[in-house]
C-alpha cells in the first residue's frame, strides 16, 4: 500500500506495486506500508489486524499531513521549462 499524490492528475491515489524496482511517474509517495507476510511474521505471526494496528499507531500523522500538503501545492514544470517541444 502506497498512498501518494499524483501531480499530473492533481489528486491523491493509492498505488500497489509488486516489484521493488518499479518507479511512479509524477507521483509523490506519502506513505509506504509493507503488507507482505514476512513483514508481520516475526512479531505478529498470522494476526494481520494486530500488525495493521501497530503500524498505523506508529505513524507520525502530523508529518504525513505536512508532506501531503507540500506535495499537493508543488507544480510540475511545463515543456518549455524542460526544454521539450510542445506536442
Amino acid at each position: 500500500m502506497m498512498p501518494g499524490f499524483n501531480r499530473s492528475r492533481g489528486r491523491f491515489e493509492n498505488y500497489w506495486i509488486a516489484a521493488h524496482a518499479t518507479a511512479l511517474a509524477h507521483a509523490a509517495l506519502i506513505l509506504i506500508v509493507d503488507r507482505y507476510a514476512q513483514a508481520q511474521q516475526m512479531d505478529f505471526e498470522a494476526t494481520a489486524p494486530k500488525y495493521t494496528d501497530a503500524t498505523f499507531s506508529n505513524i507520525n500523522w502530523r508529518h504525513l499531513d505536512h508532506d501531503f500538503h507540500r506535495h499537493r501545492s508543488a507544480r510540475l514544470p511545463d515543456d518549455d521549462e524542460l526544454g521539450r517541444p510542445a506536442l
